[in-house]
Order: C-alpha cells, then structure tokens, then sequence
C-alpha cells in the first residue's frame, strides 16, 4: 500500500490563519457590516461549538476565534508539501499581502492540477479549501479547477 501511495502524485496543503482585526471595537470602526455580521452570529456560534468559553466577553472570543471563520479572519500562511514518485519537496507562501499570497496558491495549484495531483491534508475538505475558497472569492482571486466545487462546507 505505501508503495502505491509512493508512486502518486500528492499535494499535502495547510493554512494558517487570523483574525483581520485585532479586536472588535477595531471591526467595528472599520467594517460595520461585519461587525454586525459578528453580533448577528459570531458570538452565538462560538458559544455554541466552545461552552467552555461562554463566559467570554464577545471581545475575547473574537480575538480568540474570528480567524477560524473567513468571514472574520485571513490566510497568512499557505504552506504544501508535494511527493511525486517518492521526490519530495516542500515549500510556503507568506510574503505579501493576503491577496499575494492566495494569488501564488492558485499559480501552484492550476500548475498542479495540469500535472494531475490530488490534493491531500488533514481536515482540507472541511476547513482549508472552503476557506481558502471564500477568502478568494472576498479577495476576487479566481480559485482553481482543482479545488472542488461540491461536497465541501
């Protein structure tokens, strides 16, 4: 088995994220909406999913969790790492802007997807690739055919 896992053509993909802003009075001052958006269902989502924060301030779980959702947060940090018959290499996209760095995901990815790569991480289809998705779309960065379209959060 692992020596067909080998022989494949494998993209491992990660995120890393934050929060836009430092703290909600700043949402607040600079985006309205979301700050809205965040009294509407911020707050009662992340009380929901972590009792165990329910006493927070709605400024502590926002300083705590906005990164987790793209509405709230952003990609700081795009890293992957590729084997191709047994070849390995790694590499990280963090210079720049948010937009910069989605900008060089897709490159690699549509350069991946012509070579006919799978994409493969930990929890990529619930949390990676959907938010990758929304923060391209808010950031107008066309995502990649590789990308799936369907079946993802």
């Amino acid at each position: 088995m692992l020596d067909t896992i080998v022989e494949n053509k494998l993209l491992f993909i990660d995120i890393e994220t934050c929060g836009s802003y430092a703290t909600l009075p700043e949402l607040k001052e600079k985006n309205i909406i979301l700050y809205n958006l965040w009294n509407k269902m911020g707050e009662s989502y992340f009380k929901r999913h972590y009792p165990e924060d329910e006493r927070m301030s709605s400024n502590e779980l926002f300083k705590k969790y906005s990164g987790l959702l793209p509405e709230f947060g952003k990609v700081v940090c795009v890293s992957v790492g590729f084997i191709n018959s047994g070849e390995r290499k790694i590499q990280s996209f963090t210079k720049g802007s948010e937009k910069e760095i989605l900008e060089e995901t897709v490159n690699l990815l549509n350069r991946i997807y012509k070579l006919e790569f799978s994409l493969c991480g930990h929890n990529i289809k619930n949390f990676d690739l959907p938010y990758l998705g929304k923060r391209m779309l808010i950031n107008k960065v066309k995502p990649s055919p590789i990308m799936p379209s369907h079946d993802t959060k």
